[in-house]
């Protein structure tokens, strides 16, 4: 598994309970408070919502977010996070991009073929992690 995760470009976080076929309210359930965003965005293609949690991982002195989506054997680490005044824009190895603001109102946008491109409005719930 290990191995998987570094292909993947990943660091595994052993804290990470998220198990095969687990639904995303599950995988949300299982993070108690330990995420920073559960987020849903819409796609302007019609396709299925895309349902993710961005959250902090990694020992105190090296943190990364990723985002996790139920359903995946790994998390993808954002490339970047900016903060643009009261809001973040987490930044994708894709090219796309999510902006997430304060009151929880999400936006995304990217190169074509991107998820950010695809998915470009929704709305994130709060967990317990910082920003």
């Amino acid at each position: 598994m290990m191995a998987m995760a570094a292909i993947a470009g990943c660091r595994a976080d052993p804290a990470d309970p998220v198990a095969a076929g687990m639904g995303h309210a599950q995988m949300v359930a299982s993070f108690g408070e330990r995420y920073i965003w559960d987020c849903t965005m819409q796609s302007n293609r019609g396709a299925a919502p895309w349902k993710f949690v961005l959250r902090r991982v990694g020992e105190a002195g090296r943190q990364d977010v990723v985002l996790r989506e139920a359903g995946q054997p790994a998390a993808r680490r954002m490339e970047q996070v900016v903060r643009d005044e009261a809001a973040r824009i987490y930044r994708m190895r894709d090219g796309g991009q999510i902006l997430v603001a304060s009151d929880g109102e999400a936006r995304g946008k990217g190169q074509g073929g991107s998820l950010g491109a695809e998915y470009t409005t929704g709305s994130c719930r709060k967990g317990g992690q910082p920003a």
